[in-house]
């Protein structure tokens, strides 16, 4: 009986836990979903396609520029090396870090 206990706490413990993912690859695309400034949209790497959330800021090693901005000027980076990390939640919905 113990034993049981043990194990259904260890499965409820792993059912809650978000799974992390992270793709690093080639840029192939990025699109914004509408023209307001703080739009999200969606950015695909080496065939995976991600939902980026509004409000979502681009990181690079000098600058911070808002989603819409990235889009706007994505022909100068594709094809180079990108990181996506997103959190897949237990209830489905996605939280992305591009």
């Amino acid at each position: 009986m113990r034993a049981f206990v043990l194990i259904s706490l260890f499965i409820l413990a792993v059912l809650g836990v978000d799974v992390p993912l992270w793709l690093d690859g080639a840029l192939q695309d990025a699109a914004a979903t509408d023209d307001s400034y703080n739009t999200g949209g969606t950015i695909s790497v080496n065939g995976w396609v991600v939902n980026v959330p509004k409000n979502m800021i681009v990181t690079f090693p000098a600058s911070f520029i808002p989603w819409k901005e990235f889009v706007a000027g994505k022909a100068s980076v594709l094809g180079y090396e990108v990181n996506v990390s997103t959190y897949l939640l237990r209830h489905g919905s996605r939280q992305s870090n591009v």
